[in-house]
């Protein structure tokens, strides 16, 4: 259920055509990236044009190619929608190429922008409301909508919907929605509502940043935090300059100021922003899941990938803490490898069960301080996933384990024709678990962290 178009047209060269792609995104603000057979436009974030690029059959003499483009506008709004039509007419222009355009709220065709943010967009979510109510009615407590299966998903309470735009009391929505209409809400909900990137926009994309990714840690920890927390401030201060009268967050703006080091502006004047939760979900504990697996972590954690393995880590200077984890896929029912090292203990968690290990001590380098590391094989159908716990003392390396353990969780399973779960490592076949036996009897632990 959602709002957009697709586009589709013939081309005979795609580096041409890509330059083209390039020109136009540069010329109107935005940014594109491209490779041999795609194009993504980037209008803002969550707003994406995608364009895919496919050779015709086997009998294409002429090497006519195909061009399939896809864009979800619901999200950020009408006015997404609007700025991405218009640049698939530029685009149109600067190829002389004709675009079939299947849009879904007939804006392409009849170009009124407040019968499609009435008729289409404000509708749209006004029917989403009753469907998340029906939901709950249900008895459904997992409120997520509009969320990218590919994050992490905040932890929340009964009633209260997770979104990409922050979290509201479902209820409370209902309410205004039913006495205020759905014009009201729709202005705080979509970020780019109007048909400009007015002060709205700009605060909205401050507001999504802090929500969604804004770590709330010093900018001097990592690159990451220096990034998010600087184009938050940058977002906020345009939205201050361009209409000083509009709602501002400004207890979150000067905290930012302070991880940042730098001085906020003067904000003397311009009303606060107010929302019944705190703004931020990785201020609190989040639930991340490999395969089949979920398990919950601090949202502070920083997150990465090594060859293949997730890793998770609060890039401390002292007292540092970090988890490697990596899934693997299996036939039926997988059974626990043979360790030498110690066995701390082994249990039960629903859908699962894991052996935690002492891996006893590692060291990086010469240079480093030696740590303590804990290895965790978590069993469930049709998967092994090893988690590797390490951090800078032993005692603080029992506290996270005794913390993050009882947080695994294991999907039920499903019928094997429908099973299809991606992975963040290969398949853990025969070969595999071969490998990892070896190097068990090998005591190649960092070899077994890294797989």
């Amino acid at each position: 259920m959602g709002l957009g178009f697709t586009i589709h047209t013939k081309i005979k060269d795609i580096e041409k055509f890509q330059q083209t792609v390039e020109s136009q995104a540069v010329e109107s603000g935005y940014n594109a990236e491209h490779d041999e057979s795609s194009s993504t436009v980037s209008f803002c974030r969550l707003g994406d044009l995608f364009l895919n690029y496919q050779h015709e059959g086997e009998g294409n003499t002429d090497n006519v190619i195909s061009v399939n483009g896809d864009c979800q506008t619901n999200m950020l709004g009408p006015g997404f929608h609007k700025a991405a039509i218009e640049f698939i007419d530029r685009l149109q222009q600067a190829t002389r190429t004709r675009f079939e355009v299947e849009d879904e709220t007939d804006y392409y065709t009849e170009r009124d922008f407040e019968a499609m943010k009435k008729k289409h967009f404000h509708k749209w979510l006004a029917k989403l409301f009753e469907i998340i109510q029906e939901q709950k009615d249900k008895g459904s407590t997992s409120l997520l909508f509009c969320w990218d299966i590919n994050k992490y998903y905040p932890q929340s309470d009964n009633g209260i919907v997770i979104s990409p735009l922050g979290s509201f009391c479902l209820s409370e929505v209902v309410r205004r929605i039913r006495e205020e209409g759905i014009e009201s809400f729709a202005d705080d909900f979509f970020i780019w509502n109007n048909s400009e990137r007015d002060a709205r926009f700009h605060r909205g994309m401050a507001l999504n940043a802090m929500w969604e990714d804004c770590y709330f840690m010093p900018s001097e920890r990592s690159e990451e935090d220096a990034r998010i927390n600087g184009y938050i401030i940058s977002e906020l201060e345009t939205t201050a300059s361009l209409d000083p009268s509009l709602p501002f967050p400004k207890k979150e703006y000067e905290e930012l100021c302070r991880l940042h080091g730098c001085v906020p502006v003067p904000t003397d004047g311009i009303p606060p922003y107010e929302t019944e939760f705190a703004i931020g979900y990785r201020r609190g504990i989040v639930n991340h899941k490999v395969g089949k697996i979920r398990f919950s972590l601090p949202g502070s954690y920083l997150e990465d990938t090594d060859e293949g393995t997730l890793v998770y880590y609060d890039a401390a200077a002292d007292n540092w803490h970090t988890v490697r984890c990596t899934g693997y896929s299996t036939d039926g029912e997988p059974d626990f490898l043979d360790v030498e090292e110690e066995m701390i203990e082994e249990r039960e968690f629903d859908g699962g069960k894991y052996r935690l290990y002492d891996m006893g001590i590692d060291q990086d380098s010469e240079d480093e301080e030696p740590y303590p590391v804990y290895s965790c094989h978590a069993l469930c159908p049709n998967q092994y996933t090893l988690f590797t716990l390490c951090a800078s003392r032993l005692e603080d390396l029992k506290k996270l384990s005794s913390e993050f353990l009882p947080t695994l969780v294991a999907d039920q399973p499903i019928e094997p024709e429908k099973k299809q779960i991606i992975y963040t490592g290969e398949n853990m076949n025969d070969e595999l678990m071969e490998q990892i036996d070896e190097w068990h009897k090998a005591e190649k632990h960092q070899e077994i962290i890294d797989a």
